[in-house]
């Protein structure tokens, strides 16, 4: 997640997974120019085990390609937005600020020597599992999830030190 809009009154994170969007049209092309290839050949068989090969992995992959969330923390109307649009639609949640205890990092272990994947998530309450809300669907390496987190618990600390004060 990135942050696109940092205020003392609002914070703003957007999910794009653009660059996991182009490895899978990457992907996909390449798997359409074999199928193409094989037909060129005479491998029709093949061809049309590559073709079914696509066609089973395009819908999860576009699933989680073309997912887009903003959330957006508003200390002046005291919520927090959750907007979510995939190719099945969209939704909007809607959360008071008050319920949300923090934001965590949830890690998917990798097999082995694989690098971990990271998600964002708040904590609505008590630290327990099923008070996680996840705020993508996929996980992610790299140190993004983490940064977000960060900035998100320092935001919301210190809109409640100025509520206090």
């Amino acid at each position: 997640m990135i942050i696109s809009s940092d205020t003392p009154t609002r914070l703003t994170l957007i999910h794009r997974p653009v660059a996991l969007l182009a490895a899978l049209m990457a992907a996909a092309g390449l798997l359409v120019f074999l199928a193409g290839y094989n037909v060129h050949l005479g491998n029709s068989g093949r061809a049309l085990l590559i073709l079914l090969l696509i066609l089973a992995l395009l819908g999860p992959c576009l699933w989680f390609g073309m997912e887009r969330v903003q959330v957006s923390f508003d200390a002046t109307a005291g919520t927090c937005t959750i907007d979510i649009r995939r190719l099945t639609g969209s939704t909007v949640e809607t959360l008071p600020l008050a319920d949300i205890a923090k934001a965590m990092v949830q890690t998917h272990k990798g097999q082995s020597d694989s690098n971990d994947a990271h998600r964002v998530a708040l904590v609505l309450g008590e630290n327990r599992t099923e008070n996680r809300r996840p705020l993508t669907t996929g996980y992610s390496t790299g140190p993004g999830a983490a940064r977000a987190v960060d900035r998100i618990n320092d935001w919301l600390k210190a809109q409640r030190g100025s509520a206090r004060a």
